[in-house]
């Protein structure tokens, strides 16, 4: 993943909007649904809530 993409998981997996996202990193909605797509691509996942699972083991192991 890149620096980027695991910038708008990380607060995607805080239950950020993605206009909230967009408006803290400074970047467009767009784009941050598209670095989605490609983080929901990389991780072999297809959803939010399948990210907040996966953010949750991280952090807690």
């Amino acid at each position: 993943m890149t620096r980027r993409e695991l910038e708008v998981a990380r607060l995607a997996a805080k239950a950020y909007s993605a206009s909230e996202i967009a408006g803290q990193l400074h970047i467009g909605e767009r784009t941050v649904e598209s670095h989605l797509a490609s983080t929901y691509s990389k991780l072999g996942i297809n959803s939010r809530s399948e990210l907040i699972r996966i953010a949750s083991k991280l952090d807690a192991g």
